[in-house]
């Protein structure tokens, strides 16, 4: 059988990195994760969850220049 390896989601982030993903993450376990389904049943468009997540600045798109 052959050995798969576990990949850490932080590894090779610096400290700065690091503190966004958490961020990150712990704001869409808890403010998002909750909701997520009635949303999708109710097809409901979660502005203001949206506008906290920009204002912590998970609000832009970044896309390479072609």
């Amino acid at each position: 059988m052959a050995s798969v390896a576990c990949i850490d989601a932080l590894d090779g982030l610096d400290e700065n990195s690091k503190q966004m993903y958490e961020l990150a993450l712990n704001f869409a376990k808890k403010e998002m994760a909750p909701q997520m389904m009635k949303w999708d049943l109710e097809q409901m468009f979660p502005r203001e969850t949206l506008r906290r997540a920009a204002e912590l600045g998970f609000g832009a798109v970044c896309c390479r220049a072609i």
